[in-house]
Parts: structure tokens; sequence; C-alpha cells
């Protein structure tokens, strides 16, 4: 007696397809799992034999031996339950289900046949869909609005015979962005860097604030994701993907923008991601969305240049000996710092106590190469005290939801004008004779003779200078945009 069922395993955030095949033969009473699981998958035979006695149903008296097919594939966690509960019951006689041969199977079984969802939900129905299978699952109606995917809800391992297909439609979202209460009107002074993260946000930047303690570098990063245009019908799946691998329930995913704030001790697995098995980072759980680095110096130097390579390439690539992986890592990096220990180098007000080697040290913990990465340096000073205290609206300054106008507009522009999104461009593009005026252009390459930009410097600055044109609505960058773009890179040693 046999059969034969597909489920799924994780490797990253995608899921690969798993053949639940199912042995019922005379011999002494046993059961086995074959098929390189791990201690989960291994456990599965008390959860499903306690399940299936639980429901009335007998475990055969047999040999019974489980095999998960390709046997070179590392499967890891719970989501096999099902599919072994129900293989062994079509395959003993004792139940039989339409369609078996065109099913995905996914659910972990509680010990009185309660089925539970398991983490990679969205992926799992994404390989559904393109092998044109219907995926057997739990609560499936949290696939709504996220993935369209025909399915058979199960909860209970009793109701095998009552199990009827429906449809799960991917229907359009509501786009209005929540920022849970975080606007940039409640942002006193920091108009100049605040302008600054409105360009940033236009083209999806990385920015590195520095300043003294106090002056809002935190509070300006946090409210960054409410001023960003919101997430496409392609990038929302994208973020569903990685919530849905690392199970966090998929009700929490709206269209505002990703946004971590992982501490300064992280691990370097932590943050780029790795792990057995290999799991997401905070790099990737930013995916789409803003990755900030809180006191930047204080991460460990390891920690930090390893992110150079997923800023470049938009991707993590971690390679072990039985398994390799793909994660997607497209971020808009946000560093904060102060300049020096004490936090007051450079600070016009408050008098720095800091040795010259230790203000050495303290910021070649960044790195140069990294900080070339960074499209954008912003020095955010002291507001003055007149704007700390104002309250009446036309004191402050814009709010988040009119900032967001402007990145709207801005991206919509540039996705009229130009062929890829500015991030993109190269340095040929950016300097082409229909992109930049030839006073701009000159203008660029003394900048880049006096401030020793390196190429790659240059092509962000270029970059810049592009959305700039594109907020307000320039065909060429001119001048006025290539200096505005250059006063977004600061030193840590200019304020001194």
């Amino acid at each position: 007696m046999y059969c034969e069922l597909r489920t799924a395993t994780l490797s990253g955030i995608d899921a690969l397809p798993v053949d639940v095949q199912v042995h019922v033969a005379s011999g002494l009473p046993a059961f086995h799992i074959v098929g390189m699981g791990d201690v989960a998958v291994k456990e599965a035979r008390q959860r499903v034999t306690a399940a299936l006695r639980s429901c009335g149903f007998k475990l055969p008296n047999s040999c019974i031996t489980v095999n998960l097919a390709p046997a070179l594939v590392q499967k890891h966690g719970t989501g096999f339950d099902l599919a072994m509960a129900l293989g062994i019951l079509i395959a003993s006689g004792q139940a039989s289900v339409d369609r078996a041969s065109q099913l995905l199977v996914l659910g972990e079984l509680g010990l009185q046949g309660q089925v539970s969802t398991v983490a990679g939900l969205v992926s799992c129905a994404r390989l559904a869909n393109e092998q044109g299978r219907i995926l057997m699952t739990p609560h499936p109606e949290q696939l709504e609005g996220i993935i369209a995917c025909q399915t058979i809800p199960i909860e209970h391992l009793s109701e095998i015979a009552q199990l009827q297909e429906r449809p799960v439609k991917a229907v359009a979202r509501d786009e209005a962005v929540s920022s849970g209460g975080l606007d940039f009107a409640d942002v006193a002074g920091q108009s100049r860097v605040i302008r600054a993260l409105c360009v940033a946000a236009a083209g999806q930047l990385s920015v590195f604030m520095v300043g003294p303690p106090g002056t809002g570098k935190t509070m300006l990063a946090s409210r960054l994701p409410s001023i960003m245009a919101p997430l496409s019908r392609e990038e929302f799946l994208e973020v569903a993907l990685v919530a849905s691998a690392m199970g966090r329930t998929l009700d929490d995913i709206c269209a505002q923008r990703p946004f971590r704030n992982p501490h300064h001790s992280a691990s370097p697995v932590g943050i780029i991601g790795g792990g057995s098995p290999i799991k997401p980072g905070e790099i990737t759980l930013a995916h789409n969305g803003v990755l900030f680095l809180d006191e930047m110096p204080q991460f460990a130097p390891v920690t930090l240049q390893a992110l150079r390579q997923p800023l470049e390439e938009g991707c993590v690539r971690i390679v072990r000996a039985q398994e390799s992986v793909v994660l997607p890592a497209r971020v808009m990096l946000v560093g904060a710092a102060n300049p020096c220990p004490c936090g007051y180098y450079g600070d016009k007000e408050k008098r720095c106590h800091c040795a010259p080697a230790e203000i050495q040290s303290y910021q070649n913990r960044i790195g140069g190469p990294l900080m070339d990465r960074f499209d954008m340096v912003l020095y955010a000073s002291r507001p003055p005290l007149e704007e700390l205290f104002a309250t009446r609206p036309k004191q402050r300054g814009l709010s988040s939801a009119e900032l967001r106008a402007q990145v709207i507009a801005a991206r919509d522009y540039a996705q009229d004008h130009h062929e890829r999104p500015v991030k993109e461009l190269e340095r040929e593009e950016l300097c082409s004779e229909t992109m930049i005026s030839p006073a701009a252009l000159k203008l660029l390459q003394r900048s880049a003779e006096r401030l020793l930009l390196s190429p790659r410097a240059l092509v962000r600055v270029g970059r810049v200078a592009r959305i700039i044109a594109d907020m307000q609505q320039s065909e060429l960058t001119e001048e006025e945009h290539l200096i505005e773009a250059l006063s977004y890179r600061v030193s840590l040693f200019e304020r001194s």
C-alpha cells in the first residue's frame, strides 16, 4: 500500500517541493522517517501517531516508512505533519481524498488532531500556483489580498471527509499608509535634514546622519517610512514572502514599508542572515524598506563591513557546505552616529573632552569603504531654541503627508522620463547630454577634482542631483541641483 503527496520546505524565503512517499507493508510494527529531516521532522512520528489516535483513526499495525524526497535536500520544521498523516490514512485505506495528486499539503499537527499554520505560507502558496496545485492548509484566508491561490482549508484532522475546495483571491490593497502616529510635523527644526531625507526617500538612497546627542537623528529616521511611496504590488509580495518565512502574522503586513532598528550588539548572522537552517537577517527583514543602524560605530566592524556587498548587489548570498541561499536585501540604509565618544566633537555650544586618538579610533570603526557607499552624509546640528518651543502649525515644518506627496510626485516624474530607477543609473547615463546641462557637467568635474571624490562617490552625487531635478520636474540636471547634492556629503571632521 502506497501513497504520495506533495508538500514543501523552506530554503531561505523560497519554498522547495518535497514529495512525501508513504509505504505501508507487512512486518514488525514500526514508523520510519527518512530523507534528511531535522529534529522537528523526526519528532513528527510522535505528533502524527497521537493525532491519528485522538481522531479515532487506527495506526496500521505494520511497517510504515515515510520518505521525504528528494533525499539530498535538507528538510526543516513541522510543516510535513499533515502530509504524513494524510498519506498514512490513504495508504491504509482509511480515507480517500479527491484529487490527492494535485494537492500541496502543509500544516503542523497537534496531539489532538488540530492543524496549525507554519512559517512560509506565502512561499508555499506561490509554489502551488507555479505548479498548478491546490494548497491544503489551515486558515488560507490569511492569503487574501496577498496572492491568488486555490485552497482547501483544514483546521482538524477529523475534517478529512468534509474537505471542499475554494479560491483565495489577491484583492486590491488599501494603500493608505499608517505611520503609527509618527509624523515629521513633530520634529522641531532640522528643516535641512528633513529636506535631504525627502530627497533620499524619493530615490531610496542610503543616508548617514552625524551630530551631537539629542539632536533628533533617531526621531528623524523612525519617521522615514511615513514619507516613502507605498509598496508596489510586486514589492508587497516580496515583503509578505519574507514576513511569512519568519513566521510573522500576515495581518500585520500593510502598505507601509518595513522599518528595522537592530541593537548595536547584533551579530553578523543577525544582521546579514545565516544559521542552520539559514534564516534571513535584519537586512532581509528590511527588504524594500529602511534598515536603521543607530549608534553605528558601536556595531562590530566585521558586522558593518559585511553590509558592503548586499548594499551594492541588493541581495545576500549565503553559502554553506550543504546549502546555498540568495536572500533579497534592497534596503534604504540609514546610519546615525555621534562625531566622537562623548558626542560633542565639532559642537559650537558644548566642548568635546575626547583625545584626538580616541576620536580617530571611534570614527575609523565605520571604515572608509562603507562610508563611500552612503549616497548622502548629513550633519544634524542643535536646533534653535525658538524652533523647539514653536507651537503654531506655521512655525512647524511640513507634515509627513505633505512630504510624501512630494516624494510620490518625484517618483512618478522619474518613472515617466527615465528607463530605469535613478538608483540604478550609471555614470554614462547621468553625464549624457540628455540628462545634465553642460554647465552642471563642468561643475561636477571640478568638484570631483577638488573634493577627491571616488568614482563610486561621483556616481552617487550625480544620482542625488538627478533626484533633486526630478523633484523640481526639470528635464536636465542643473548647477543648482548639483550644488545641493554636493552639500549632502559633509565629512565627520567638517564641523571641527
